[in-house]
């Protein structure tokens, strides 16, 4: 297995909105629990410990970069009827941010990967790219699905501690497959692979920083293709 594609693997991988005011109809029962996540691994993780006992839904649509989404109406109505609202915060989804701030009457409970406690206080909010995180996101929500659905939290519970045995796992797998990688330098658009680095002994080359609309300096790109060619990096991760 190549970094490449161990870094694939572990990925199920700003606008600022304004708010305006609308009257929303009064919600028909619901059958199921409904749950909002702002992008995708978000919503993997939460598919993974709900199954088919609530709905869950993934607001920004497929190949839309999540920092650039503006919701519709129709995500506006959904997010303000959610039992439980997933977001990632520390700025990859600011647009939810802002809608948490400015939403009223709502008893939707939200959860972030960043903000909340027992997450990471650093300012890289790229918190899906570690397993060992993604197991305190984990744990996040299912605190919150306790609290919002408790009559079927064992079930929940039970299809958590088989996700996070299979984050476990991933996490033994990628360790064995990068054991004798002699290479550990991987250059990367921009510093999203932090923890990604971090966990796995490699080292982190960042075209740019953490906001993937930064851009390089023609300086910062010389050095890179210098770096590139002198040790016979092949390939940038996005």
């Amino acid at each position: 297995m190549t970094i490449r594609t161990a870094i694939y693997i572990l990925i199920p991988t700003i606008l600022l909105v304004g708010l305006f005011g609308f009257i929303q109809p009064k919600p028909a029962a619901k059958d199921k629990t409904e749950i909002s996540a702002s992008f995708y691994p978000l919503y993997f993780f939460a598919s993974e410990i709900v199954k088919d006992r609530a709905a869950v839904y993934n607001l920004t649509p497929a190949g839309v970069e999540p920092h650039d989404y503006e919701p519709s109406a129709r995500d506006m109505a959904r997010i303000q009827n959610s039992d439980l609202v997933i977001y990632n915060g520390g700025g990859i989804d600011l647009w939810m941010e802002k809608i948490k701030n400015n939403l009223q009457k709502t008893d939707a409970v939200f959860v972030s990967a960043v903000e909340n406690k027992g997450q990471t206080g650093a300012a890289d909010p790229h918190v899906w790219l570690s397993s060992l995180l993604v197991k305190k996101q984990v744990a996040e929500i299912l605190a919150a699905l306790k609290q919002i659905d408790e009559k079927n939290f064992s079930f929940y519970e039970t299809n958590a501690k088989e996700l996070n045995n299979k984050l476990d796992d991933l996490d033994v797998n990628i360790r064995k497959a990068l054991k004798n990688c002699k290479k550990r330098d991987i250059i990367t658009s921009h510093a999203a692979f932090t923890y990604f680095a971090q966990d796995y002994g490699l080292n982190q080359i960042a075209i740019a920083g953490l906001s993937p609309d930064e851009e390089p300096s023609p300086k910062r790109l010389a050095e890179i293709a210098k770096f590139a060619q002198k040790n016979n990096v092949k390939y940038i991760f996005f």
